[in-house]
């Protein structure tokens, strides 16, 4: 914030000083702010009202933020793991660091990642689209 604007501008004119009423004015708050709208919110609403944020604003610092949290998780070595091959050392790590490994259930997988088998066919039975009756239901509906 000392050096970018929340559009994301380089700042030229005058330093960053939070007001004394700002909604969001400690480090702290923002954090909190983040957070609670990527675990809680599906909507900017919701964040904006806990905080005293309109929506625009919100999403103003949804966006600002985000970035934010991305990269101190990536310098943190924290970043979720998106591919089953970057998950695996990771729970091999966590293996080799817990004091004591937890014992597995009779018949369970020796691999971190569990997997699973295809999915059974579907019992449920299959809606005849090619039948007269199917086709003049179709064709019968209101337009």
């Amino acid at each position: 914030m000392q050096d970018w604007t929340r559009a994301g501008k380089r700042r030229t004119a005058r330093a960053y000083i939070p007001y004394t009423n700002a909604p969001l004015p400690t480090p702290e708050d923002r954090r909190l702010f983040i957070l609670r709208s990527l675990k809680v919110a599906a909507l900017q609403v919701a964040p904006g009202a806990l905080f005293g944020l309109s929506q625009s604003k919100a999403h103003t610092w949804i966006h600002v933020l985000l970035p934010v949290l991305h990269q101190t998780l990536v310098d943190l070595y924290e970043v979720p793991a998106r591919h089953r091959q970057a998950l695996e050392p990771r729970l091999a790590d966590l293996a080799a660091t817990a004091p004591e490994a937890p014992v597995s259930a009779p018949g369970a997988s020796s691999s971190p990642v569990s997997t699973r088998a295809p999915n059974d066919p579907s019992r449920a039975p299959k809606t005849p689209m090619s039948q007269a009756r199917v086709i003049a239901a179709r064709n019968s509906g209101i337009r």
